[in-house]
């Protein structure tokens, strides 16, 4: 963390440092860091605002300023803010009857599950539970299609960003989602 902070090409006024705060996320570090000067004397008038923490991921040892893009929690629940967004969506709702039949016809469409394995997500879905959309191997017109179609459905759309995509990230979702 102190070489990312050093690679900053900062003058001897502006130089930072730790300001002796860590906390250890599930998927990430979170350092404060502040003015050198302002950590040896207390004095505001040298206080930096508006930095925000930087973060380090676990596993890979990215650093990831956040300036003012969010906390360690908002990064390890959504994603790197300054990563791009995946293909995968969650899907979640209640269905009238109506819409449920057409939800089934467009599930039908959608997907490649049997007449038993569309009723059972929009079952689940009915009792709380994501159904996850891999849109991957479509063109982003088809998918804002779908995406539209969910939403005159009456269901909630999410897109995920890549980091929530991550398919281990979605394993654990899976198997947490299912012991609730």
């Amino acid at each position: 963390m102190q070489a990312h902070i050093d690679e900053q090409n900062l003058t001897a006024e502006t130089k930072i440092g730790l300001n002796g705060w860590v906390k250890a996320g599930e998927f990430c570090f979170s350092f404060g860091w502040q003015s050198r000067k302002f950590i040896e004397t207390g004095d505001m008038n040298f206080s930096l605002v508006g930095g925000g923490p930087t973060l380090v991921d676990r596993r890979d040892g990215k650093v990831i300023p956040m300036a003012n893009m969010g906390s360690m929690e908002n990064y390890e629940s959504r994603g790197d803010p300054y990563n791009g967004l995946s293909n995968v969506f969650h899907v979640t709702g209640s269905l009238n009857e109506g819409q449920r039949r057409d939800a089934f016809k467009f599930f039908r469409e959608l997907t490649d599950k049997s007449i038993v394995e569309c009723r059972d997500v929009i079952d689940s879905m009915m009792s709380g539970e994501i159904f996850i959309f891999d849109a991957s191997a479509l063109r982003e017109p088809q998918i804002l299609n779908h995406v539209l179609r969910f939403r005159e459905l009456g269901l909630t759309v999410k897109r995920l960003t890549a980091f929530e995509a991550a398919p281990e990230r979605r394993e654990d979702d899976q198997s947490s989602e299912g012991n609730t």
